[in-house]
């Protein structure tokens, strides 16, 4: 196309015609080359008395300075392209019909009627041109704030955008209300489907702080392809008031629902480089839309929680409680539940808690109110949580592996749990109970096909404690521990290739039996250095009912060692 220069210079803009017959084209003329083009002002709010009205069908429009509409509602023909040029419109309305706006001219004085498309699928989030106050605001603003984010969300997901970028922002959002004891998702800000939010070091969202017992800082509900990328949420934890509140006749004591991500129904999700803490209850909370067996049940599938950095939430810093096929990788989670000058923690406590509700019927069957399974947390590391790293109190199918830990991992009322290739090592080990905890000692039918191996335990009272039935503990070192193996109510169990040593004084066992039934375990092939008893039984199958136990005990390497049994039936010593 000829090179054009501009004579009305005068307007805020800049016409390139893309037809050689559009009605501006008389506007523009080639100049011979010996003159030299009047400069462009460069002051972006140079007004400019150009009338909208003369658009005609595929013009395409460079705003470079300061239009003000007057209040008019303008109809922008159809297939026109608005570009920005460093200037602005504002005080009216543009009504499309299939055109393009470029996402930089989008402004809280600038209203849009139709459904235009954003020249660029990323929108650049620019504080100065949205109703949005920093810093510490009022109840009002701050409710302000969260309205003004949420819908622009959707305006520009209604435009086509695909990236929402944030730099330089320190706000407080309102999200909650007399609803929130109910239904904490209404007033939360949710995040649209085929939806990236980008943040930056720079970006700081925070919970206004409030009375209410839950409250979710972004919300993603029943929709899928969504993904959260840097950026730093805050809860409001230290800020909160935790008066016990009753709401609809509903009455809550312990304040700990309050969320900054809550993923419910979410399909396809990746939270990534995120650093979240001081929710006055969980920094994300994983879970579905209704129960397993409700009409309105939609589960929650394929998440990615990556790259980031939890710190000092209230509950735990990461729930998982209905759900499948996710991946928890590569975070760092610090001081889960910890106690604050300001607050106290909450149970459970814990880095990452998998914990789907169910209920055991009085003849053995299950009602599933909840299903967590298919899950990997592997590549983390945790520090300073109050009661346990990585924790399966009630989950299906779930690999925690290669992970570096302070704290014990374990799993309760868990099926085909796999501990394997972790570093645990305790920071106290005056104090710390556990460094794995596997299966409940009360006799439950759906703990089986669990596995415990590869993993380094060092500095705990007891290095592992193994309960139920059905597991496989093998390839563990284990260094420093007072009892470093212990079993009660054991069956179907084998303990082979392991490595036990402690130079630590007093009664200190290598692998201990106590106080209970255990039954059809071989225990063998084990290598073990404890000057007191490096292995031990004692008051093992007593009861009516366990006279057939048998535990078989073979070659293991007890340097210089033997096998103590006292007050107890059915340990063979081969």
């Amino acid at each position: 196309m000829k090179s054009l220069f501009y004579l009305y210079f005068i307007s805020s803009l800049l016409f390139v015609s893309c037809d050689e017959t559009a009605s501006l084209e008389e506007e523009v003329i080639t100049p011979p080359e010996e003159v030299i083009p009047t400069p462009v002002p460069d002051d972006k709010n140079t007004k400019s008395d150009f009338d909208f009205n003369t658009l005609v069908a595929n013009d395409t429009l460079y705003i470079a300075y300061s239009h003000d509409l007057g209040g008019a509602s303008i109809q922008i023909p159809s297939d026109v392209v608005i570009n920005y040029n460093e200037g602005e419109i504002i005080n009216g309305t543009l009504v499309f019909k299939e055109g393009e706006i470029d996402g930089n001219l989008l402004n809280h004085k600038l209203k849009i009627q139709g459904t235009p498309s954003l020249t660029s699928t990323t929108f650049k989030f620019e504080k100065s041109k949205w109703e949005i106050t920093e810093g510490e605001v009022s109840d009002a603003i701050a409710l302000i704030n969260k309205n003004t984010l949420e819908k622009l969300f959707s305006d520009v997901k209604s435009y086509g955008a695909e990236i929402f970028q944030i730099d330089e922002l320190d706000t407080y959002f309102l999200v909650t209300s007399e609803r929130n004891l109910v239904a904490p998702s209404e007033t939360s800000i949710h995040i649209p489907s085929d939806f990236t939010l980008e943040m930056t070091d720079n970006t700081h969202l925070r919970v206004q702080p409030n009375r209410y017992s839950k409250y979710q800082l972004l919300n993603i509900r029943d929709v899928s392809n969504v993904t959260i990328k840097g950026g730093n949420l805050y809860g409001d934890r230290d800020l909160h008031d935790y008066t016990p509140i009753t709401i609809n006749g509903r009455t809550s004591t312990t304040h700990e629902w309050g969320h900054l991500i809550s993923i419910e129904a979410g399909v396809n999700v990746k939270i990534t480089n995120v650093h979240i803490s001081d929710a006055a209850g969980d920094g994300i909370d994983i879970h579905s839309i209704g129960f397993t067996y409700s009409p309105n049940y939609i589960a929650t599938n394929n998440i990615t929680v990556s790259g980031c950095v939890f710190d000092s939430n209230r509950r735990n810093n990461l729930s998982i409680t209905d759900g499948y096929n996710m991946l928890i990788e590569n975070n760092t989670f610090l001081n889960a539940g910890i106690d604050t000058p300001y607050s106290k923690g909450t149970a459970p406590k814990m880095a990452l808690d998998v914990e789907a509700l169910r209920k055991t019927n009085a003849d053995g069957s299950v009602d599933y109110y909840q299903k967590a399974y298919d899950i990997i947390i592997r590549d983390n590391i945790e520090k300073g949580s109050v009661l346990g790293s990585f924790y399966v109190a009630i989950g299906e199918d779930v690999t925690i592996e290669n992970n570096t830990v302070e704290n014990s991992i374990g799993f309760g009322y868990g099926t085909r749990i796999k501990i394997k290739g972790n570093k645990i090592t305790s920071v106290d080990s005056t104090s710390s109970s556990h460094g794995i905890a596997g299966g409940r000692s009360k006799e439950n039918k759906t703990i089986f096909g669990n596995e415990i191996s590869g993993n380094t335990i060092k500095g705990f009272k007891t290095g592992m404690r193994i309960h139920n039935s059905d597991v496989k503990v093998f390839g563990n070192e284990i260094e420093e521990c007072i009892t470093s193996i212990f079993m009660r109510d054991l069956k179907y169990a084998e303990i082979y290739d392991n490595k036990i040593a402690t130079k630590r004084s007093g009664n200190c066992y290598g692998i201990y039996a106590f106080s209970g039934n255990v039954n059809d375990v071989l225990i063998r092939d084990n290598e073990i250095e404890v000057a007191y008893k490096p292995m031990a039984f004692t008051s093992i199958n007593n009861d009516s009912g366990q006279q057939n136990n048998i535990v078989t005990v073979k070659n293991n390497d007890l340097k210089g060692g033997k096998v103590h049994v006292s007050n107890s039936n059915g340990i063979v010593v081969e």
